[in-house]
């Protein structure tokens, strides 16, 4: 045995020389290396031999074990770490490993708490943040079992809500645990009056109402034993405003599609949002005098109202923009080419065309102008219409008063016949 190094021993060529090591408990065996010669069976066996050829230097390589402190937070309690299966109680303790040992660790931890994590710098803990766990060991570090105290079980009843009777929105009610094992069970009060039992696995567990109250827990238990309680909610709910309005009518004419519209709604309104139906933008007073779009159509109403509280409602009415006919004849123009008032037009609306005639006469009743078709006479930028002109012969008809006889039937089929007078100016 040699203990003193480096030490020089001589040998004859081709002695063969057994190695072996006695390694200091803190390290491990790591490799032999020569220069020349070669180390059997190989240079990473712990017992080898060589067989002297020349003169060389043969080397122990060794390592220092990486140490592990075992430790627990916090101390005090009865929980101890299986540690590759031997049972550690004492803590903080230390270990030194060969490098690339698997290490399992196993904690039994006292019935009043309840694991939180493992703590360590340098390792990497194979099984996430699992209670049982391992790691291979490679660097010295420090190892900790986080513990934390298991709070008494028990449950806590909050909330403080306000619905309004009219909303699809309920009240949230509020539930939670702490502490025991699943499953949960509770019964609560509203008003004192206990309700049907519950039993969830949700935590907190959410009671949707819209009961008006004051709630309470009366009883409360675990999978295993019962629990304190603790806690209250108030669940409010106001009385919804009740939107009403009033059409002056409830059918307009297209000629005058106009409407004074007046709320009459009930409750302390603070708020009105009129949407009329026919894409124009909304209103937001009480009482709006809305003019529709001179188009014929059913509209349809919308009124929202809210009271000083939040609270709304709605309600609607159809209105109906009816069709109605008209037509205005003017009583003279002056053909002169001046560019004004040169032609005699009309302008009409709900006429059935095709019933339509319009006749002139002089004062001797004879015939000097006549059409059936109303588009000759409809007024567009003053190039249409009658120019003064004898219907057969063309030539200009004199200044003077001319009779005009016109008939046509409306747009639901009504006869319309109608004669007047017609001043032609020069």
């Amino acid at each position: 045995m040699i203990s003193a190094f480096p030490v020089s021993v001589g040998y004859y060529v081709g002695s063969s020389v057994n190695i072996s090591s006695t390694i200091d408990p803190l390290y491990g065996f790591t490799s032999w290396s020569s220069n020349t010669v070669t180390i059997l069976p190989s240079n990473i066996s712990a017992n080898a031999s060589f067989s002297v050829t020349s003169s060389d230097t043969v080397r122990l390589n060794i390592y220092k074990k990486p140490t592990i402190v075992y430790d627990i937070f916090p101390t005090g309690t009865s929980t101890t770490i299986d540690i590759n299966g031997i049972n550690t109680s004492v803590f903080p303790t230390s270990t030194s490993y060969y490098n690339n040992e698997n290490i399992t660790l196993t904690p039994n931890i006292d019935p009043l708490y309840s694991f939180v994590s493992w703590d360590y710098d340098s390792i990497t803990m194979l099984n996430g943040n699992s209670e049982v766990n391992s790691f291979i060991s490679a660097y010295n570090d420090t190892v900790k079992l986080v513990i934390s105290l298991i709070p008494p079980l028990a449950a806590f009843i909050s909330g403080d809500e306000v619905v309004c009777d009219n909303s699809s929105t309920q009240a949230d009610v509020e539930v939670s645990f702490i502490s025991g094992s699943l499953p949960y069970t509770f019964i609560y009060a509203i008003n004192g009056v206990n309700q049907s039992s519950i039993t969830t696995n949700d935590n907190p567990y959410h009671i949707k109402t819209k009961k008006e109250g004051i709630y309470t827990l009366t009883y409360f238990s675990d999978a295993i034993s019962s629990g304190s309680i603790n806690g209250s909610a108030i669940v409010t709910v106001f009385e919804s405003p009740t939107a009403i309005f009033s059409a002056a009518s409830d059918t307009l004419s297209v000629l005058y599609p106009s409407v004074q519209l007046n709320d009459l709604s009930l409750g302390n309104i603070v708020a009105w949002n009129w949407d009329f139906g026919d894409n124009t933008p909304n209103d937001f007073t009480p009482d709006p005098y809305h003019v529709f779009k001179d188009s014929v159509g059913i509209y349809q109403l919308n009124l929202i109202v809210t009271d000083d509280v939040g609270c709304s409602d709605t309600t609607f009415k159809q209105l109906w923009v009816a069709d109605d006919y008209w037509m205005y004849i003017p009583n003279s123009f002056t053909p002169d080419y001046d560019g004004i008032n040169d032609l005699f037009c009309l302008t009409h609306n709900g006429i059935r065309e095709a019933t339509f005639y319009f006749n002139v006469y002089d004062r001797f009743s004879n015939l000097v102008y006549a059409t059936e078709k109303i588009a000759d006479l409809e007024c567009f930028l003053n190039e249409n219409g009658w120019d003064g002109k004898h219907y057969k012969t063309g030539n200009d008809l004199p200044m003077g008063t001319y009779i005009y006889e016109v008939y046509f039937q409306d747009f639901e089929g009504w006869k319309h016949q109608d004669m007047g007078h017609i001043f032609i100016i020069r």
